[in-house]
């Protein structure tokens, strides 16, 4: 039978029409897939992004820990810390710690930390134990919680044989100053030190302006400065006349600690701690080893002046005097009354 012209043309009609609905079904494939696959592209990255998230909001909670630990000043108990009533080497600027502070910002992202301290137990010296839980803010608002273990160094704070945190000194004419941090094993990196780089080149300009011999590993450092009301606060003694700790240091066979609220004491002669939370001036001769502690300003009117161990105060104004770091003095000075000692990040654990 034959086929008509009609039924030919009805053929490739038809051939063409089941073209268009495979390419229609083809394309819906291809449109599919690369939506899956943008899909899974997009959660894929939307993870990667979560995770770099989170490892910077971890770094962000790190840097919060080093930070707080190094605004805490030298000292034998966090209790002040914990307290809001001093323990810091810069209570101006307390950082991500509660003193006025609380929470440090980053100036480029919406990034922050802050750290609560809190005592913990488990030393023989109550209060050397600190926790800090530090909590972090990352990018995408990712949040990450640290707990950070600090404690206190072995050794006490002396970074130097003369402390004068200010960098402030005035020496009089002509005075004799010999500062030397090389004798017996080195308990000082430097000869003198300040609580900052500026004040460091301040003490030490004024030092070589005067011509005061400078003996040691380095002739200054930067130190952090102790907060010495904060570190007296738990002391049992309490402060007596500058002349009761002279005339007591000048009739004690061994080393004793004393302190005073500042004042006048008429010479400085012994073995042991001596704290001033107060301007202290000593008018006639020094001859002290230990540690003398002045939260204010040190005057020496005597240029019969000698101390061996560590002096730090924040100011000094001098006639002259001659020190040197003394390891057994400094240790002695420790049995008589635990000295400060600087704050040391013992651990990190994510909670």
């Amino acid at each position: 039978m034959r086929s008509s012209p009609r039924d030919g043309e009805r053929d490739r009609h038809d051939q063409r029409g089941g073209a268009l609905v495979a390419v229609i079904v083809i394309l819906a494939l291809l449109l599919a897939t690369t939506g899956a696959t943008l899909a899974m592209m997009r959660s894929h990255l939307w993870a990667a992004g979560r995770a770099r998230a989170a490892l910077q909001a971890r770094a962000s909670a790190e840097a919060g820990a080093h930070h707080a630990v190094a605004l805490l000043a030298p000292g034998t108990s966090f209790l002040p810390v914990v307290a809001g009533t001093g323990g810091l080497s810069r209570p101006e600027a307390p950082g991500p710690l509660p003193l006025a502070g609380g929470w440090t910002w980053f100036p480029a992202q919406p990034w922050g930390y802050g750290a609560t301290p809190s005592l913990l137990p488990g030393t023989s010296f109550p209060g050397e134990l600190l926790a800090l839980d530090v909590d972090a803010i990352g990018p995408r608002g990712t949040r990450r919680h640290l707990r950070a273990t600090v404690g206190r160094a072995r050794q006490p704070w002396a970074p130097a044989v003369l402390v004068v945190t200010s960098g402030e000194a005035r020496l009089e004419p002509g005075a004799s100053v010999v500062v030397d941090a090389t004798a017996g094993a080195a308990t000082a990196t430097a000869a003198l030190a300040a609580a900052s780089r500026e004040a460091s080149a301040a003490l030490l300009a004024t030092m070589r302006a005067t011509g005061a011999r400078l003996l040691g590993v380095a002739e200054s450092a930067v130190a952090d400065p102790v907060d010495v009301a904060a570190w007296v606060s738990g002391w049992a003694a309490k402060a007596v006349d500058p002349e009761r700790v002279a005339a007591d240091l000048a009739t004690s066979p061994a080393a004793i600690a004393r302190m005073t609220g500042g004042g006048t004491m008429p010479s400085l002669e012994g073995r042991g701690v001596v704290v001033s939370t107060g301007d202290l001036e000593i008018r006639g001769r020094v001859a002290f080893t230990g540690a003398l502690l002045v939260a204010g300003e040190l005057r020496l009117d005597s240029s019969d002046c000698a101390i061996a161990g560590l002096a730090s105060m924040r100011s000094l104004r001098a006639a002259g005097c001659s020190l040197r770091a003394d390891p057994v003095a400094i240790a002695a000075a420790d049995a008589a009354a635990r000295l400060p000692r600087e704050a040391l990040l013992q651990g990190l654990s994510e909670e």
